[in-house]
């Protein structure tokens, strides 16, 4: 009799702790496959920006709309030999905004295009070009974007038909907040410029303030990242992190309503 009282307390005892080892079981594994989900996106991501790199510098150095050399009497392109005349608008016009011809809105990307000159010590870095985005934190740990990853090639220089130098081209693609709102504010305005549509809207996910000052887009606390923008806006500021549906209403010449 005395045995089954123990037997039946200890079973009394062993249920609750039972339960909470299986809450406790449950609870680890949903953190793991949440853990392993939220790793398999970070490469996801991390595989795109990658691509993305790539894919800009290759248009940057090789598409005729951007920076590469193509004869007067020709029909195509030289492959990786720039047209430094291009360069030079593109430095004077493309200063804290990526150039249409390469732009991808999901990210934002600053060049700089060094030459090479071979002396009596040998080469050392001459004349630097440089155009894309300008008010970017050094590093995410510091800093409010996500990723940040540099590529560069050599490329050839094209002063004029009898003059060319070498160089190097590096393309540094940012992956962050600030960029991937500011890709959606730049669309809708070329959407607008180009009679496609005069409204637009997406979802926009924030963790720290948005704000728009001095004609450019901003985000972060005390030490911000900056960005110009394609069209002037008109939006009230963000002031807390969270989930917002932005939506851009369009107005000639280059105007932006920005409205959550």
């Amino acid at each position: 009799m005395m045995g089954k009282e123990r037997k039946g307390q200890l079973s009394f005892t062993l249920k609750p702790f039972t339960m909470v080892m299986i809450i406790v079981m449950l609870l680890f594994l949903t953190v793991y496959l949440n853990s392993s989900e939220t790793k398999k996106e970070a490469v996801k991501r991390d595989l795109e920006v990658r691509s993305a790199a790539t894919d800009t510098i290759l248009i940057l150095a090789n598409s005729e709309d951007c920076l590469a050399y193509q004869l007067p009497t020709g029909v195509s392109a030289y492959a990786n030999i720039i047209d430094v005349s291009k360069l030079e608008k593109f430095s004077k016009n493309y200063q804290g905004i990526e150039p249409d011809c390469a732009r991808n809105y999901g990210y934002g990307f600053r060049v700089d295009v060094s030459e090479i000159v071979m002396g009596a010590k040998g080469p050392r870095e001459g004349k630097v070009w440089s155009f894309g985005m300008v008010n970017f934190s050094e590093s995410s740990a510091n800093g409010y974007f996500d990723n940040k990853i540099s590529y560069w090639m050599p490329v050839a220089l094209k002063y004029s038909e009898k003059q060319v130098g070498v160089g190097e081209m590096k393309v540094t693609i940012i992956d962050g907040e600030l960029e991937r709102v500011a890709g959606f504010i730049d669309r809708a305005c070329m959407m607008g410029k180009t009679r496609s549509s005069n409204q637009s809207s997406a979802k926009i996910q924030i963790s720290y303030p948005l704000s728009y000052i001095d004609n450019q887009l901003c985000i972060g606390m005390k030490n911000k990242d900056c960005r110009r923008t394609l069209c002037k806006l008109e939006m009230e500021d963000l002031k807390a992190a969270g989930n917002y549906r932005l939506t851009a209403t369009f107005e000639l010449p280059d105007k932006l309503t920005i409205k959550t």
